[in-house]
């Protein structure tokens, strides 16, 4: 879980402002798989055109799996 500000600057001029926050969550679904879910929130406040305000939210899941316990794959 992680939460923080956002700030974005553009000739050195403040351009946007903003908060977020992100959370996750792992779960061990056998011996070799697992599952991941992870969400966030934002909310940009934009200095410079107002239109572009705005509060964003995403979610994700994934599900992986190992070929077997014991492979590892070295780059």
């Amino acid at each position: 879980m992680s939460t923080g500000p956002v700030w974005r600057w553009y000739g050195q001029q403040p351009y946007s402002v903003g908060l977020s926050g992100t959370a996750n969550w792992q779960h061990p679904t056998g011996k070799r798989s697992q599952m991941s879910l992870e969400g966030s929130a934002a909310h940009v406040t934009n200095k410079r055109n107002s239109l572009q305000t705005a509060d964003t939210f995403t979610v994700s899941a994934s599900l992986d799996r190992a070929f077997s316990a014991r492979f590892v794959s070295e780059v």
